[in-house]
């Protein structure tokens, strides 16, 4: 996604609105900021990449939304009376940078009233402003969705995010320390990567717990960080329609929630 819009700043192509929709820690949101940086950096290179310090792209970075770029959170701040305010800025000419630039997060959170304001602003943008929303649900209005760029994120696979979270363990020196065993680097990495349900913050959040708390094996890895094992789970279920007393046990040692969520989740990979 960002190797494409980057091409679109090469050629300054640039949607006025742009939809990234997603699973939560799939990018959306540094995807978002990487954009945003673009359309500001006054020191942008010939590959159409921002240059990471000018005071546009520190801004950004630092989420000091104070100069041209606004930040809207539809799960917090998501009122029509906010958005209003925020939006009256679409009127007004940037002050420091060449564009204004509206990041919504969570948009699909928007009051109705707020919806109806976004609509309004978005049906005749002016030429340098732009926006960017994000979501991680379908509930997006079609009246708005006719009016972006729809980009859909994917959930990482097993196999990048293992890549992903070996690449970070090199970066940080400790893929090669000697208390680290070596059956971690792929069995224990592939328990992280399949417990994060493609989510790479997840993935990240576990890694870190397992490197600090020592947690190794994948025994170990679901015991400490509350993971079930679906497999023991389905087990479970097949014993449950034969009628086997003896899993109830077992069942008792469960969360109810993580139980449901975790059956929701092998009836919906088998299209049941």
């Amino acid at each position: 996604v960002i190797k494409d819009l980057m091409k679109r700043q090469m050629n300054y192509n640039w949607p006025n609105a742009m939809l990234l929709k997603g699973l939560y820690g799939t990018g959306k949101t540094t995807t978002a900021m990487v954009v945003a940086m673009a359309l500001q950096c006054s020191e942008i290179n010939e590959v159409g990449e921002p240059c990471g310090h000018c005071p546009s792209c520190k801004s950004i970075m630092e989420e000091r939304y104070d100069r041209d770029t606004h930040m809207i959170d539809g799960a917090k701040l998501g009122q029509k009376d906010y958005v209003t305010d925020q939006l009256d800025f679409a009127q007004v000419a940037p002050m420091q940078d060449p564009k204004r630039v509206f990041l919504i997060e969570e948009a699909d959170q928007l009051s109705s009233g707020a919806i109806n304001v976004l609509h309004k602003t978005m049906e005749e943008p002016r030429k340098n402003v732009h926006f960017i929303l994000l979501s991680m649900s379908n509930k997006i209005p079609p009246s708005i969705q006719s009016r972006c760029q729809v980009y859909n994120f994917k959930p990482f696979a097993v196999k990048d995010t293992m890549l992903a979270l070996k690449e970070i363990m090199i970066e940080e020196d400790v893929w090669d320390s000697e208390i680290i065993p070596n059956s971690f680097r792929l069995e224990g990495l592939a328990t992280i990567a399949n417990a994060s349900k493609g989510s790479f913050r997840d993935a990240l959040q576990f890694l870190e717990r397992c490197l600090s708390g020592g947690f190794f094996t994948p025994t170990d890895i679901r015991d400490n960080l509350g993971i079930i094992d679906e497999n023991s789970v389905i087990k479970i279920l097949y014993a449950l329609l034969d009628k086997d007393k003896s899993v109830w046990f077992d069942l008792a040692r469960l969360e109810p929630m993580d139980v449901y969520n975790l059956i929701l989740s092998v009836m919906t990979d088998a299209n049941i």
